[in-house]
């Protein structure tokens, strides 16, 4: 076998490779469900129970720990440097200029490729999986100071990756929104523009077995909708779900809106009705309570 070279997060993927944050979402799923039964068969032994928990927790302080390619940056919040400053948050209206986010995902997946940082953090995790069984020096995050079989610490090791990446992920895509809105924002000022759709995925037809979700929101204020789809009782139709929401244009941050404004239709035609309402500014009556 010949040599191996090591490639760091500023040379890319290699020939063939996919990109650190496609193949950080190929493999955080399998993660995720490996890691299911981490715990399992320790409940009846309060020792071995706690000896989990330090280890996972010890694997978890390593991985915030790792190198994010951007000085300051925490992953897990958003914020981190002197001050607090949101890195998150640092972006332009001329930040990543050429595809702007509202097509029906392209210009979203460009423009993660872009994003230098992301791709660094998700290449620093991917980095200390490949290399998990070199060992990190410390006892209790390798676990060999602990009452575990092997096979144990490997589940509870990949329990902690599982909670990283959903940490990596959410992070990446809270700063693909800042872009997006930025970018906007920009085409808003020069007279163009509008609402612009930050995650789409599923048929907006509506399909009992495919789940349809969209993001839209004003780019200048973050105020929005999300909309969903999900099979009615006999699994024969489709319920159109609409909600109003509003995504934080400093940080990227969905939150539901405060008065929890919630609508349901049978068809995909009366939701888009609802939808372009609210983008015109009328609530069309109170909704129902979202669940």
């Amino acid at each position: 076998m010949g040599p191996q070279t090591h490639r760091s997060p500023e040379d890319g993927p290699g020939p063939g490779e996919p990109a650190p944050l496609v193949r950080l979402r190929q493999v955080g799923p399998q993660w995720a469900a490996a890691s299911g039964a981490a715990f399992a068969g320790m409940a009846q032994s309060p020792e071995r129970y706690a000896a989990a928990s330090r280890l996972v927790a010890a694997w978890l302080e390593r991985l915030r720990g790792l190198p994010t390619g951007s000085a300051g940056t925490d992953v897990a919040s958003g914020t981190g440097g002197a001050g607090g400053a949101s890195r998150i948050g640092e972006v332009t209206e001329a930040d990543g200029a050429g595809e702007v986010a509202g097509g029906a995902g392209s210009g979203r997946e460009l423009d993660e490729d872009r994003d230098e940082v992301a791709q660094a953090a998700a290449t620093s995790l991917l980095e200390a999986w490949d290399q998990r069984d070199a060992g990190t020096g410390d006892a209790v995050a390798d676990g060999t100071a602990l009452p575990l079989t092997g096979d144990e610490r490997a589940a509870l090791a990949m329990a902690a990756f599982a909670i990283r990446y959903g940490e990596v992920t959410a992070w990446a895509t809270a700063r693909r929104r800042c872009r997006a809105m930025a970018r906007a924002r920009g085409q808003v000022a020069g007279g163009a523009g509008g609402w612009v759709v930050l995650d789409e995925a599923g048929d907006p037809a509506g399909d009992p077995f495919v789940a349809y979700r969209r993001l839209e929101v004003d780019p200048v204020s973050g105020t929005g909708v999300l909309v969903e789809t999900r099979p009615d009782e006999s699994f024969t139709g489709v319920v159109h779900g609409v909600q109003l929401v509003s995504v934080d244009p400093a940080n990227g941050e969905l939150t539901a809106d405060n008065d929890g404004k919630y609508w349901e239709f049978s068809s995909a035609s009366e939701r888009e009705d609802q939808v372009a309402a609210l983008r015109a500014g009328d609530g069309r009556g109170p909704g129902v309570s979202a669940q």
